[in-house]
Order: structure tokens, then C-alpha cells, then sequence
């Protein structure tokens, strides 16, 4: 029997009988239980049959994507490393070109397309040299060059030549000079002429090299 009294209610636990629990504990228990349900939905919804969002943290590569590598941006110097390039090939078979000649003109057109300066009288000397001996070239010269520096209007080119060029009598055909084996470097120095790339010194550097194709 309940003898109420003015303070708060007790309740009474008889032996063996499991303790009651209050209104207000069972109402934290339902709470802790809906959020637990709410959280194996958002689970199964994000990575149960892959229909779900996925969210991916940096870094990470999407299902089914491919992963590319990143890529580099063009060299905006590309195009005009391309012209010193030609102009100092072009300038270097010139020189070869007449040299082939029976009787070489040093004053051939084809010298001064792409060529200048100290290089040009050089290369007019060289020639005249050969005729008076009555030589002439034969073979070809296999050349690497690379662009090392460059300005407005000025280049240095080194380059790795594997030389078959060969100087023989015009009219015995006898080697007078061999051609070279393996590679034999150079440096060139070009400027820019009426818009036209030409090659205004050259130096054998009298070594040997290995070309970037060997």
C-alpha cells in the first residue's frame, strides 16, 4: 500500500525482480537505438550495391576512371629553336654540297643562304683551299645539333657530327683524308639576319662525342 507523502515517490524492487527502468532512461535508449538505424541507411545508401553517392577524398582516382599522368606545357620557344636548328643543318650541307662540285665556286649563293661573318670566310677558304689541290668531297655527315642558348636574335647550337665526309683528288679518285669515325663536336654561334637565321661562327672543338642516337 502507497502512503503518499510530500516528497517524491519511491519505487519499490522486489528480490529477484530486475530493476525498472524510469521514463526518462528508456526514452535516451530509443534515441541512441534510431540513430544507430539512421546510420546503417546512410551506410548501405553510400556502399551497399554501388548506386549510392560516393565521395572520394584528394588524390583519390573515381571508380572506373583512368588515371592520367599530368601534362607538361609546350615550350613557347619550340618553334624557333626548330629554325636555328634547320638554318645551321641547312648551313653545314651547303658547305658539303659545293665542296662536291668539280671546280667549287666560293662565291655560290647557297654558302651565304645561311651562313655569315667569320663562318662564311672560313667555310670560302676551305674551298678555295681544296680546289687548288683539285679536291673534291665525297659522302655526307650525319648531324645532332641542340639549341643551348637563345636570345632575340642571337643562338648557340652545339652539335655531335658523326663524319663520312671524305676529301679525294678529283681526278684519280684517290683518299687524300679519310672520313672520321665516331662523333666530332662543334659550336655554333647564329644570328638573326633580315629574318633569316644564319651561322656567323663555327668552332671545331677537336673532341670526340657520342651522339644522343648511338
Amino acid at each position: 500500500m502507497n502512503i503518499r507523502t510530500g516528497s517524491a515517490p519511491t519505487t519499490v524492487t522486489l528480490p529477484g525482480e530486475p530493476p525498472r527502468r524510469t521514463r526518462t532512461t528508456l526514452l535516451a535508449v530509443l534515441i541512441v537505438a534510431a540513430l544507430v538505424a539512421i546510420a546503417v541507411m546512410v551506410v548501405v545508401n553510400v556502399t551497399g550495391d554501388g548506386s549510392g553517392p560516393v565521395t572520394t577524398q584528394a588524390g583519390d582516382t573515381p571508380p572506373g576512371s583512368v588515371a592520367t599522368s599530368p601534362t607538361l606545357p609546350a615550350d613557347p620557344q619550340a618553334a624557333t629553336k626548330a629554325a636555328v636548328i634547320a638554318a645551321y643543318t641547312q648551313s653545314y650541307q651547303a658547305f658539303i654540297a659545293v665542296g662536291k662540285e668539280a671546280s667549287p665556286d666560293i662565291n655560290d649563293p647557297r654558302l651565304s643562304q645561311h651562313t655569315t661573318g667569320t663562318a662564311l670566310i672560313a667555310k670560302q677558304r676551305a674551298l678555295a683551299d681544296s680546289k687548288s689541290k683539285g679536291l673534291v668531297f665525297t659522302g655526307n655527315a650525319v648531324l645532332h645539333p641542340t639549341v643551348i642558348q637563345l636570345g632575340p636574335d642571337t643562338a648557340t647550337v652545339v652539335n655531335c657530327a658523326l663524319d663520312r665526309t671524305a676529301l679525294v683528288h678529283g681526278r684519280t679518285g684517290s683518299t687524300i683524308i679519310g672520313e672520321g669515325s665516331g662523333g666530332t663536336a662543334d659550336t655554333a654561334t647564329l644570328i638573326l639576319e633580315s629574318g633569316v637565321w644564319k651561322v656567323n661562327h663555327f668552332k671545331d672543338e677537336k673532341t670526340s662525342c657520342v651522339p644522343p642516337a648511338a
